[in-house]
């Protein structure tokens, strides 16, 4: 577990590309999302509040991106010039071009949050999980984070480039680099805790027992996180398994030397819901009967 221990970059826990793009921005955390939240209600609420965000935060994006391209300082009349005349291999054109890409990047953002908000907070509790662990429910949900991400890496490039513009080359690689190494950390701290979360289940139930965490210490938990992690990562469990069986003692079992393939990942905890009354259509006589779940006879 030693490659755990590096608290700049926490090397092993998180995949290579985590640490450029936080772990709640892909797929595999929407998943998650979706198989551990059981109440409808709860997990349409989730996403309606990360878009209602995400709107704020992208309108004060654009603002500033709209500001910075009309402002009459000095700079924005270098690459306003640059633009207008076409100087298409001097440092201003491209910073002017980055900057109006990246306005229309963030309008792109900002509209498919507000659609996405629209669209999703109007699910029927009851239909909330059918609908967004489908491919295309999942789709739009990581659609509006993928464009935040573009959007915000953008506007980083931009202000790098305008420190290109008003400061000397040596001064802005240095604060470039130090920029860059500080959004990696930042990044990969996150995406650490994100994989932590994931692979120990701890956005379902509780992952210890007899509330064990409150008598480790900080670093002895952090110990106990990272062992969890392995023995998750060794077992490797599908998603829409891992919330619907006893994965506390699922991962007790192989930490105690037990084989993985004895785990009965297809056995599930959920009630079983009781036999309800379907209409369908009788062809033959041309009206609706009545046909129960169970048999399919008709009444």
């Amino acid at each position: 577990m030693k490659p755990f221990r590096s608290k700049i970059f926490w090397i092993g826990l998180p995949k290579p590309h985590e640490h450029l793009i936080t772990v709640d921005q892909f797929g595999p955390w929407k998943r998650h999302q979706v198989w551990a939240n059981r109440k409808g209600k709860e997990l349409r609420n989730l996403l309606s509040q990360r878009f209602a965000s995400n709107v704020v935060f992208l309108t004060l994006l654009t603002g500033t991106e709209i500001g910075i391209l009309f402002s009459p300082s000095a700079p924005a009349d270098q690459f306003r010039e640059r633009l207008q005349a076409g100087d298409w291999d001097t440092w201003g054109y491209w910073t002017g071009f980055l900057l109006c890409l990246g306005i229309f990047l963030s309008i792109c953002a900002l509209y498919t949050n507000f659609i996405g908000w629209g669209i999703i907070a109007n699910i029927g509790d009851d239909n909330v999980h059918a609908i967004l662990r489908s491919t295309i429910g999942m789709y739009a949900a990581v659609l509006p984070q993928r464009l935040i991400v573009c959007s915000i890496y953008l506007f980083f490039a931009i202000f790098i480039c305008i420190l290109g513009l008003v400061m000397n080359w040596i001064a802005a690689v240095i604060m470039a680099v130090l920029f860059i190494l500080l959004m990696m950390h930042i990044t990969s701290t996150y995406s650490a805790l994100g994989r932590i979360i994931m692979d120990t289940g701890a956005m379902g139930d509780a992952i210890f027992y007899h509330k064990e965490e409150e008598r480790l210490s900080p670093h002895d938990l952090y110990e106990e996180l990272l062992h969890k992690v392995k023995v998750a990562r060794k077992a490797n469990i599908p998603v829409n398994r891992m919330y619907r069986i006893d994965y506390r003692a699922s991962m007790r079992h192989i930490a105690m030397g037990g084989d993985v393939s004895t785990l009965d990942i297809n056995r599930s905890v959920e009630v079983p819901a009781p036999n309800r009354t379907l209409p369908t259509w009788d062809e033959e006589e041309g009206k609706q009967e009545i046909v129960a779940d169970s048999d399919q006879k008709e009444e």
